[in-house]
Formats: C-alpha cells, structure tokens, sequence
C-alpha cells in the first residue's frame, strides 16, 4: 500500500500523514524533508540560490527514488503537481487534501514564510494549482476541521480499497 498526500501549502499534509502512517502501521515520508536530507541545504535556500526550477528537479528526483517502494504514505510539497512526470511516479492512492483558502491563510499567518509566498499571493497560488490538484488525484478529502476528522476519512478511503 502506498499513499501520496497533495494540496496546497498549509492544508496539513506532513501532519496528517503522519497520523495516517501511524494508524496503517507503514512508514512516513516528507519529501521536502528528504530534498533538504539528501541535498544538504534548506528548501528556503535551493530556491534563493538555484531557483524553482531546480527545486522541481530535485523533488522529481526524490519522488522517483520512492516508486519502487511499498508501505508507505508520501506528504508531498505543494508544488508537486507542476510537473506532469511526477504523477506518473505516484503508483499509489494520490489523496487532494483540499482546504478553504481562508483557512490556508489563518494558518499562514502563525507559519514561516514559504518562499513561493514571497513572491505571489495565497489566493494566487490556489487558483492557479487547484484545477492541478483536481486532475492528479485519485481521492479527495477536506482538512477545514479537526486533523482527526481529515485522518479518518483517509482511512475511509483505504478501508474501501482494499
């Protein structure tokens, strides 16, 4: 089993894969955190100092290293679904956690700077992924709540899949 968790910057990803692994006994991935493990250096920095493009490259790279891999749930960066190759890399159930984008910026607020939020708006960067977001997924769910609500449905959805 294998599970891709995408959306937006903020809707909880890392926090609620982390939840989902725990429950499903597999292991959890953030592939920002790798990218900054294997690359040795801050996201924050890969884009001031080699750019977006070759951020994407690098996550690409990382995502491809876990393709052959079960039994585990993958939090994606938000971005992820730039790149078309990368859906073909996600041999797995590809869950949009969707968040209203009011509550993405409440959350913004008390959260270190993203630095693709540096350069363009919240409101920006959510209609321009969002149909994205729609056409790589599988399954979509909604985190507006509780975590333990977002975590849930998750299971839900694996429940009916196997």
């Amino acid at each position: 089993m294998k599970l891709y968790l995408i959306g937006m910057p903020l809707s909880g990803k890392s926090i609620i894969g982390q939840e989902v692994a725990e429950q499903l006994n597999l292991q959890f991935v953030d592939l920002d955190h790798e990218i900054e493990q294997i690359y040795q250096t801050s996201i924050e920095d890969i884009f001031k100092e080699e750019g977006e493009e070759a951020f994407r490259t690098y996550e690409t790279l990382v995502l491809a290293s876990y393709k052959d891999k079960e039994n585990l749930v993958v939090s994606t960066g938000g971005g992820i679904i730039k790149r078309q190759v990368n859906k073909a890399l996600m041999n797995g159930l590809i869950i949009y956690i969707d968040t209203d984008i009011e509550i993405l910026e409440e959350r913004g607020n008390q959260s270190y700077k993203r630095p693709l939020l540096q350069k363009t708006s919240l409101y920006d960067l959510y209609n321009e992924r969002v149909s994205l977001y729609e056409a790589f997924k599988t399954h979509k769910i909604e985190n507006n709540g509780l975590v333990e609500e977002a975590v849930n449905n998750i299971l839900k959805i694996v429940r009916t899949e196997k």
